[in-house]
C-alpha cells in the first residue's frame, strides 16, 4: 500500500520516516484535543477522506491501531500498564472511528 513498502529495508526510507512523523503528529493532535472534539473531528474526517483515494480500507484501521499499541508497549516497557493501554485504546478508537465516519458507505468496522 505504501510506496516505501516495496523496499526490503523500508524503515530506513524517507517516505517511511515522514509517514511515521505524520502519524505521531496526528496522535499528538488527538491527545491534545480530546477535550475539544469539535476541533478534532474535522481534522480527522479530512484525514480519513485523504486516505480513501489512496486505497485505505476501513479494515486497515484496526491493524494500524494494534501496531500503534504494540509500538507503545515496546517503547514504554513497564510503564505501559493496563490503565495506560486502555487510555490509548480510547484515543485510538476516537481517531479511527472519526476518520472512518462520513468516508465509507458502511461506517462500522467489520
Amino acid at each position: 500500500m505504501f510506496s516505501f513498502g516495496a523496499h526490503n529495508d523500508y524503515r530506513s526510507t524517507e517516505g517511511y520516516k515522514n509517514h511515521t512523523v505524520k502519524v505521531a503528529s496526528t496522535l499528538s493532535t488527538a491527545v491534545d484535543n480530546l477535550q475539544n472534539l469539535g476541533e478534532l473531528a474535522p481534522i480527522l474526517k479530512n484525514l480519513g477522506a485523504d486516505h480513501v483515494p489512496r486505497g485505505v480500507k476501513k479494515e486497515h484501521y484496526p491493524v494500524v491501531m494494534n501496531a500503534v499499541l504494540k509500538t507503545l508497549k515496546d517503547g514504554l516497557g513497564e510503564t505501559f500498564t493496563p490503565v495506560v493501554k486502555k487510555a490509548w485504546k480510547v484515543v485510538l478508537n476516537i481517531v479511527q472511528e472519526t476518520m472512518i465516519s462520513d468516508n465509507y458507505p458502511d461506517n462500522e468496522l467489520t
